[in-house]
């Protein structure tokens, strides 16, 4: 009560005790203001909130950056100006999945060629090991296969015991089976 009547109706709480501070063990996330506006597609928004310093590495809630939100756009559009912008061409989630990574799992090779030619890791491995080739090659990818093999992918990279090969394989995928044990 003394708390309460020496601040009225500016005190929150008041208590007896101490109130113990908890830290959270993992950082606390939000959708960003820059992930909507990539989100939306708003390129005059998205670099407002950039001139505003708000970071192009910035996780959202579940640990992805807005270059990632730019990979559910129909076109390469916001995927080209976040990195014109400067969005760093392997920036990593959580789980250390690279936009190349994600690229590849959307089935885009118009948006795997935009990140191979910006200079993006063909042998990132995600926090389990695995590579955009793997990847690709589970998912029967051919097309995309073939990029990122001739940009350097390396098909012997073992992620869990599976090589990107073995992956095709156990998916009867025998066009990209036969693609990476080519030498």
């Amino acid at each position: 009560m003394k708390c309460m009547s020496m601040f009225g109706r500016l005190a929150e709480y008041a208590a007896v005790e101490a109130i113990p501070r908890q830290v959270p063990a993992a950082p606390l996330r939000s959708n960003s203001m820059l992930h909507i506006a990539v989100a939306r597609g708003d390129t005059a928004r998205v670099g407002e909130l950039l001139r505003q310093g708000f970071p192009l590495d910035l996780l959202d809630t579940a640990g992805f950056a807005p270059a990632f939100w730019a990979l559910a756009h129909p076109d390469a559009t916001m995927l080209t100006f976040l990195l014109h912008q400067g969005s760093p061409v392997d920036v990593r989630s959580a789980c250390g999945d690279t936009p190349l990574m994600a690229a590849v799992q959307t089935g885009s090779l118009a948006k795997v060629r935009i990140l191979v030619e910006r200079g993006a890791n063909v042998n990132a491995r995600d926090n389990r090991g695995f590579t955009a080739l793997h990847r690709a090659a589970e998912s029967g990818q051919a097309e995309i296969v073939k990029l990122l093999l001739e940009r350097g992918a390396d098909p012997s990279v073992r992620a869990n015991g599976q090589t990107a090969q073995t992956l095709a394989e156990m998916r009867n995928e025998v066009e990209i089976a036969r693609l990476l044990s080519s030498p």
